[in-house]
């Protein structure tokens, strides 16, 4: 898709979503996709925006399967922010998308194929390992988006867990997320996630509870991972490693941005993200992702 806009802010993210509108209102989400216009020349090396200046902004929408029905309207919903899918930019904007230049291409389907239709296998049926059990959730999925008019802040909050057996041994999983971010001042927005995980062997019991705290400024993230492994009533041992991400932006002239993403964290915080299992890391890849 091509989006012919003018830019409100040094730093802006463009974000597109193909939808479906049925004749009754109902819509459907076909595909989407973001782009950071700084990255609009070379995504290893951002140039920043010049506020009021015309840009034409080209990327890819995700691959998608889908047939639009007769009677059935397109429609392609831009925007700034994706919160809190996308971090925020860290200045206010009003941006403008020229309708002249701006377009979306689709594929046609086409009147017949010259390929037969394919034969797939008939699928395997699931197989369920006897000594595994799987328990009532104890802690509700809790999905929650909450706005505060006096203080500008929008709050996201996601918790989940679940509970199993295998054998003798009893696991429970938590996991919550809190996104925060505020209209005056998105620079100082952030994210906190914690999960837990809770082994109960026969005779036996422990916990691993992994946090992850990212902050930003208009400069940089900083970022504090903690990871805790506990006995009831004991703290066994605590490792804590921080560490605090440039924004690529910062880069002085003539040099190339630092890395984005979990590249720009130490070694030793990067394998304590990723020896998250199952716990706050797809989240985190996407919190992390530089500014510009």
């Amino acid at each position: 898709m091509v989006l012919r806009t003018i830019a409100g802010a040094p730093l802006a993210n463009w974000t597109a979503r193909l939808e479906d509108v049925a004749p009754d209102g109902e819509v459907s989400l076909v595909a989407g996709g973001a782009l950071n216009a700084t990255q609009r020349d070379d995504p290893a090396a951002p140039t920043r925006l010049v506020p009021g200046q015309s840009y034409t902004l080209a990327w890819d929408l995700h691959l998608s399967t889908w047939a639009f029905r007769p009677g059935h309207r397109v429609r392609l919903a831009v925007s700034n922010a994706q919160f809190p899918m996308l971090w925020p930019t860290p200045y206010p904007m009003t941006s403008v998308v020229e309708p002249t230049g701006s377009f979306v291409v689709l594929p046609l389907v086409p009147a017949a194929s010259p390929y037969p239709a394919p034969a797939l296998p008939v699928p395997e049926p699931r197989r369920h390992r006897p000594d595994v059990t799987h328990h009532d959730d104890p802690f509700p999925a809790v999905e929650r988006a909450s706005y505060d008019p006096r203080s500008g802040m929008t709050t996201f909050e996601w918790k989940s867990g679940a509970a199993w057996s295998i054998g003798a041994v009893r696991y429970d999983y938590t996991e919550a997320e809190t996104y925060r971010t505020t209209d005056s001042a998105p620079a100082r927005s952030s994210f906190l996630g914690v999960a837990s995980h809770r082994v109960r062997p026969p005779g036996r019991e422990f916990t691993l509870t992994t946090t992850i705290d990212v902050t930003s400024d208009s400069a940089a993230f900083h970022v504090t991972v903690t990871r805790e492994l506990a006995r009831p009533g004991q703290r066994t041992r605590v490792r804590r490693w921080r560490s605090r991400c440039r924004g690529s932006g910062t880069s002085r002239p003539g040099r190339r941005s630092p890395p984005g993403g979990l590249a720009c964290l130490p070694t030793g915080v990067r394998r304590a993200v990723i020896g998250t299992i199952q716990a706050v890391v797809p989240q985190c890849f996407a919190v992390i992702q530089p500014m510009v």
